[in-house]
């Protein structure tokens, strides 16, 4: 039985309901919840009722592996973490916040307040052009941030774009990679400032299996290191699809994966 999940992000627009019983029905093991208003918001944490959404979850044969929050509002942040604990969640995914890393730890202070008294993590992203952009930057982040407290979330495209090989940041980061997005780097792709405009397009082509991304080398690396990451299928441009769509490229995408060694 595989191990691996799916971003809830792929589903935006889409009913939650409908959304974990289509991930269900192909095989997928976890979801991970976002809750981003006006574009995608599975979660909704001033309306919704953290058991009943848990209930919903369980029922539809699936686990939480994330609450994603991705906001620039620090108190938000905070909340998601306490909803998240609600949840029986382990972590909150964020993007990096802040000029520099005075702003960072003043942006974060509130939720590793917060992931201190609940024990859930902080998973903040590699994104480009952020104070987490490279290797290096990530590097000094988990010297300035607790382990305990918080990690990585590694979407390697952002890597690529840069120039630098996922399989080494797995190697690198292995014990502060918290979830890991199997998300594949579309073959129209030409840099950086390619990807800064076209970041959302070639949907099909994000899906594991679809791209230029070495993903046996990521596989390889991820065995090798022994990253215990959670492991989630995700990628942008898929608002517009609908369901047996998503549903067979899920599909592909898993068979990809299982054939280079990763259920």
């Amino acid at each position: 039985m595989t191990s691996i999940g799916c971003s809830s992000l792929l589903f935006a627009g889409h009913d939650r309901t409908k959304t974990l019983l289509s991930l269900k029905e192909v095989g997928i093991a976890s979801v991970d919840l976002w809750s981003i208003p006006n574009w995608v918001e599975h979660v909704r944490l001033d309306e919704d009722e953290p058991e009943h959404i848990a209930n919903e979850v369980m029922e539809a044969g699936l686990r939480i592996c994330a609450l994603s929050i991705y906001t620039a509002d620090p108190q938000r942040l905070c909340r998601g973490v306490e909803f998240a604990a609600q949840l029986g969640v382990p972590m909150v995914v964020n993007g990096a916040k802040g000029q520099d890393w005075d702003e960072m730890a003043e942006f974060l202070r509130p939720a590793l307040n917060a992931a201190a008294k609940t024990g859930v993590k902080l998973a903040i992203e590699n994104h480009s052009d952020t104070l987490l952009d490279s290797s290096d930057r990530v590097l000094e982040f988990c010297r300035r941030f607790p382990a305990d407290l918080v990690g990585i979330t590694f979407a390697p495209p952002h890597c690529f774009v840069l120039g630098e090989r996922p399989n080494e940041w797995v190697h690198r980061f292995a014990d502060r990679i918290l979830l890991l997005y199997l998300w594949d780097v579309a073959p129209q792709n030409h840099g950086l400032s390619w990807w800064r405009k076209h970041w959302n397009k070639f949907p099909a082509e994000q899906f594991p299996g679809n791209g230029i991304l070495d993903f046996q080398g990521l596989v390889d690396a991820i065995k090798v290191s022994g990253c215990n990451a959670e492991k989630v299928i995700c990628l942008h441009g898929t608002e517009n699809w609908d369901t047996a769509q998503l549903q067979w490229h899920l599909q592909m995408a898993l068979k990809f994966l299982k054939e280079i060694g990763l259920d």
